[in-house]
């Protein structure tokens, strides 16, 4: 197929709607796991990867070894990320590795499960599929943890792996995964106990957790820790992990758990909250996105406010030490962004200075130059930001700098509008009519969003008010 047929196909394909999508692709991958050669497979499936991703609901995708292997992975993985962190792995490296297993770490025992679990797929016989997947897990696991043996960081042998794999991320993530599938059994039944979404981490839910971790901590002590980090990924609310804690902790004087599973999800927690800040570190207020910003101090202030909670019930000094360290630097960093807002949003309503009554100064609207689309845009995006995040600021610690910056952009809003009426009511130029609807125009929308939609209604009235009848009628 030629390369114009085939971009004319592939947008064709993420046209579709999402049931032909889900239909579609569970005949490609069926026919591909099948052995099927008239449909191009990987064609097909490119082509529908952004509507797949894109979909409005999740395609149920057909079962094929790779994925049945990866399923005991699958709530550990994350798409880019900017360091790898213990407990998360890689999407892009998932391949690499199946493919080091395939072709050096075990190929015959890798044909063999394959085609096993290949035939139960085809079959549709659900306890084959698990028989064979649960032994494939079991081989795989066995291989990856010898390739890793004298692996240790620092090591050639380690340095050699890193440089086939295509980096020290993806060897980590390689030996990760090997001690994953070392629990797969567990942790497919924790699956089963914990769907994703799950609400709350009940008390009984807790001890099921418990159960597991103790279950596979005894026959394979370095798989223990990923039980809680798959069930921490499953939850709604992930820091509800750290109230599994308090019943784990007990155990660890008496052997049945390591401070150090523990910490790895405590790790994680923390370093959600990290890159939130490094996100606002790396900002400029004139440049930042107030989009992207929104996003991440709503992370950062559910993580906050939700391990705050749960810190409360179970003390641990490492991690309120550390909680409290975040908060301190998360809060400067924000509070450097939210302090300069007021001054941006101003920039869009630009003033002159004018003779007042008694030969003093005032502050009027700058009528001389048409606004700047640009500076008003993000007047807008600005003052969208700072509504959507009061609930947020004081999880954040930055309650009273949001507060306080909200009341500056209020007051200097007032300051304008009562200017604009003033103008309206005296210039006598008509050709700065339509320059002064226009920054009405800002004013009633910030009103808008800052204040409220009856108030800038209201401000809106006041203005038509206010212009003169004769100006009005001509502009």
């Amino acid at each position: 197929m030629t390369t114009e047929k085939s971009q004319k196909l592939k947008a064709f394909l993420e046209k579709l709607p999402d049931h032909l999508v889900d239909q579609l692709t569970q005949t490609v991958e069926r026919d591909r796991l099948e052995g099927g050669t008239e449909m191009p497979h990987e064609l097909l499936l490119e082509g529908l990867r952004t509507a797949l991703l894109e979909g409005e609901r999740p395609v149920n995708r057909t079962p094929t070894p790779m994925r049945m292997f990866c399923m005991p992975i699958e709530d550990l993985l994350v798409g880019a990320r900017t360091q790898k962190r213990t407990g998360r792995i890689a999407r892009s490296s998932l391949m690499p590795v199946w493919e080091w297993l395939a072709s050096d770490l075990m190929p015959k025992e890798f044909r063999k499960h394959y085609d096993d679990l290949t035939t139960a797929i085809i079959e549709n016989d659900a306890a084959k599929v698990r028989k064979s997947s649960n032994a494939f897990h079991k081989v795989g696991s066995a291989a990856l943890a010898k390739a890793f043996e004298k692996a240790g960081e620092g090591s050639k042998k380690r340095a050699k792996i890193a440089e086939m794999l295509g980096g020290e991320d993806v060897a980590s993530d390689a030996e990760e995964i090997g001690k994953v599938l070392g629990a797969a059994t567990e942790i497919l039944e924790l699956r089963e106990d914990l769907p994703m979404g799950t609400q709350s981490l009940t008390r009984d839910l807790v001890d099921t957790l418990c159960g597991k971790y103790e279950g596979v901590a005894g026959k394979a002590p370095a798989s223990a820790a990923y039980v809680i980090s798959v069930a921490m990924h499953r939850l709604t609310r992930p820091w509800e992990i750290l109230r599994a804690a308090a019943s784990m902790a007990k155990k660890v004087e008496a052997g049945g758990a390591t401070r150090e599973d523990l910490d790895i999800v405590a790790e994680l927690l923390f370093g959600d909250m990290e890159d939130a800040i490094a996100h606002f570190e790396k900002q400029s207020i004139r440049t930042f996105d107030p989009d992207d910003a929104r996003l991440y101090l709503t992370t950062y202030a559910k993580l906050a406010k939700g391990i705050a909670a749960e810190l409360e019930n179970y003390s641990d000094e490492a991690w309120t030490e550390r909680y409290d360290a975040l908060q301190v630097t998360g809060a400067t960093e924000f509070e450097r962004l939210i302090e300069q807002v007021p001054d941006q949003i101003k920039a869009a309503m630009p003033v002159r200075i004018a003779s007042a009554r008694g030969g003093g100064k005032s502050r009027r609207p700058d009528l001389r130059d048409d606004p700047n689309k640009e500076l008003l845009d993000r007047a807008i995006k600005l003052a969208n930001f700072m509504r959507e995040c009061r609930p947020l600021a004081f999880a954040a610690n930055v309650g009273t700098v949001h507060s306080d910056a909200y009341d500056v952009i209020l007051d200097d809003l007032n300051v304008y509008r009562n200017g604009l009426l003033l103008e309206l009511r005296s210039f006598e130029d008509t050709s700065l009519l339509s320059r002064a609807r226009a920054y009405l125009d800002l004013t009633v929308e910030l009103t808008a969003i800052l204040v409220s939609e009856g108030e800038a209604q209201i401000f809106r009235r006041k203005s038509a008010q206010a212009e003169r009848p004769d100006l009005a009628a001509n502009g």
